[in-house]
């Protein structure tokens, strides 16, 4: 099953061509490979690490964050039901991963909160494997409906 380039389908134990993945869980390493594909931090601990994307089989940062939802929930809701992709959940999620700045507006019970949330814990989890990623934090202003306001915040960069 496919939605917009994203594979639904359970993970494959793979080291995506990185000795570093060799002796660590699949979930672990589906994490780490979010954290060296997603934006300029990645970018930066590729090149401290010595790591080309021309050289792995990494993919979009959205996918290992799906990889490690399928890891984690296996064929639940939040992803696909009845093989109908979630495609709400999956386009936030997409965005979570390949977006700094963006905006959530939505119907009640659509999953927002719970696709953010989701994001949010693994992101936890990936600045438990290396200090310094960034932290997201939700900020909601009541406008007539809720707008989820999602602000990427990494160290050392200034804030606009």
């Amino acid at each position: 099953m496919e939605y917009n380039g994203l594979i639904l389908e359970p993970p494959k134990d793979t080291t995506y061509g990185l000795s570093i993945f060799e002796n660590v869980p699949q979930f672990i390493r589906e994490l780490t490979a979010y954290r060296l594909t997603r934006g300029e931090f990645g970018r930066r601990d590729r090149i401290k690490r010595g790591i080309r994307l021309e050289d792995t089989d990494l993919k979009n940062p959205a996918q290992h964050m799906v990889n490690c939802f399928q890891l984690i929930y296996g064929n639940d809701v939040l992803l696909h039901s009845q093989e109908i992709a979630n495609n709400y959940a999956l386009d936030i999620i997409d965005l979570f991963c390949n977006e700094n700045d963006w905006g959530i507006a939505g119907c009640a019970s659509s999953g927002k909160t719970f696709s953010v949330a989701a994001c949010n814990w693994a992101l936890m989890l990936v600045t438990r494997l290396s200090p310094g990623i960034g932290l997201v934090f939700c900020d909601c202003e009541v406008i007539a409906s809720v707008r989820l306001t999602i602000t990427v915040f990494t160290p050392g960069v200034p804030r606009k």
